[in-house]
């Protein structure tokens, strides 16, 4: 993939939250509230009957003519289209668990992936930073959301399902220099996920989004970030205390700051990247031995 390298210093400096992809904020236009489960239900049939009726390009990323950009694009399977192998037939899936934030009510949901290009590089925790080029598409393949030049995303600050999915692809494995201003791209991964609304926006009306809308983004996966938010020395995913995939969820001084934002994150008055691993020998302190370490126990 040839790019401008203006786009990249322009671009990947920032750190995008954008309308298709950001947190799931109520922007009191929410009119309309849905049992979680029975929703889960209603999307999967609907996103199983989309796999079931469309393909993707994949002739082009088998025999990819001269510039081609290893976009993934889809379509319906019908008339000169009929004889194309379904989606259902190609996509892998997992299961992500949503609960209720006090860690009742829990409800699997299906997220269905495709790597049509595997990158040769870093493959992104769900507390990264990413650069990358995507599109946003509702199951009628209208588009919310188009970004076509590298722009960086804080997978924390994103939807669920877009923040999980990444984590199936990997990035590029760096770059060369034409000589006239652009650069190439090399072996980046590129592919699809397709969310139920619950991993989405689910009730909120959002960018255009309607409300209860299974969401597609399709991705072209430029570069990774390890990202460590609160300059602690713990990186954002391994704030993740409770295993649950969600770093956002885990408070640990009840502060009402995450521990991935909170540089105290016991509340003790000692600074976590102060009594974290002192001795430096890569493992959490734990002075009085209680099974818990220093930096999240505020009784030692």
């Amino acid at each position: 993939m040839k790019i401008n390298k203006l786009a990249i210093l322009l671009f990947s400096v920032m750190s995008v939250i954008l309308t298709s992809c950001g947190g799931s904020d109520d922007d009191g236009n929410s009119s309309e509230t849905r049992d979680v489960a029975q929703q889960a239900i209603e999307d999967d049939i609907a996103i199983q009957a989309f796999l079931r009726t469309h393909f993707y390009n994949y002739d082009e990323f088998q025999n990819p003519p001269a510039d081609f950009d290893f976009r993934v694009t889809v379509d319906v399977i019908e008339g000169a289209n009929s004889d194309r192998t379904p989606l259902i037939d190609q996509v892998s899936s997992r299961t992500i668990v949503v609960t209720e934030p006090d860690g009742s009510n829990p409800v699997p949901h299906t997220l269905y992936y495709l790597e049509a290009r595997e990158g040769g590089g870093l493959q992104p925790t769900i507390g990264d930073s990413i650069t990358a080029k995507i599109t946003g598409l509702l199951l009628n393949r209208e588009r919310f959301e188009t970004v076509n030049v590298p722009t960086q995303f804080d997978l924390l600050s994103q939807v669920q399902g877009f923040s999980e999915g990444v984590t199936e692809f990997k990035a590029s494995t760096g770059f060369t220099e034409n000589g006239d201003g652009t650069i190439n791209i090399e072996e980046f991964g590129s592919g699809l996920m397709i969310m139920p609304s619950r991993l989405g926006f689910f009730g909120n009306i959002t960018g255009g989004v309607p409300q209860f809308s299974p969401l597609i983004f399709t991705i072209r996966l430029i570069s990774v970030t390890r990202a460590d938010h609160d300059q602690d020395g713990i990186l954002s995913t391994l704030e993740d205390v409770d295993g649950d995939g969600v770093p956002a969820d885990d408070d640990t001084d009840g502060d009402g700051i995450p521990n991935f934002l909170d540089p105290d994150d016991d509340g003790d008055g000692t600074l976590t990247i102060n009594e974290f691993d002192e001795n430096n020998d890569g493992v959490p302190d734990d002075s009085d031995g209680d099974g818990i370490p220093d930096y999240l126990d505020n009784d030692r």
